[in-house]
């Protein structure tokens, strides 16, 4: 896991924030984002953050994202049409901080990638797969 780490990290400090809830970036220019549309259909039916309590995905608000709980502790839920190394980073909005990395083996199916939870902030979850970013979903921790 630590060189996943190590090989993602200098990728996840050069993206920058922004995006909707899932779907592949337009920060990845023209070229690469057919790339990673492609991409996430070939290794996911579905990607999701969600509640680890409730399973739910939190009110929606078009500027904050999904909306949680402080308290609340988070995990991606996905249906993995294939096996994978699926990197995930959490940055808080605005500031591009990193709030959290972490890099999982997935097998094919329904699972799910404990994330924790987050102060009080917006931030940005950003999906890669061989360091393609494929998805970025926004959310906030109130």
């Amino acid at each position: 896991m630590r060189s996943s780490l190590a090989v993602l990290l200098p990728v996840l400090l050069c993206c920058g924030c922004g995006g909707d809830a899932v779907e592949p970036s337009d920060r990845l220019g023209p070229d690469t984002t057919a790339q990673a549309s492609v991409r996430f259909d070939d290794y996911f039916a579905e990607l999701a953050i969600e509640d680890s309590a409730t399973h739910q995905r939190g009110l929606y608000n078009a500027l904050a994202g999904y909306r949680f709980s402080r308290k609340a502790r988070l995990q991606v839920a996905y249906v993995a049409r294939r096996p994978s190394v699926l990197g995930i980073a959490v940055l808080k909005r605005g500031t591009g901080e990193v709030a959290g990395v972490r890099s999982q083996a997935i097998a094919s199916g329904s699972g799910t990638v404990p994330l924790g939870s987050f102060p009080r902030d917006y931030y940005i979850l950003q999906a890669f797969v061989s360091e393609v970013r494929i998805a970025e979903i926004r959310f906030a921790s109130e």
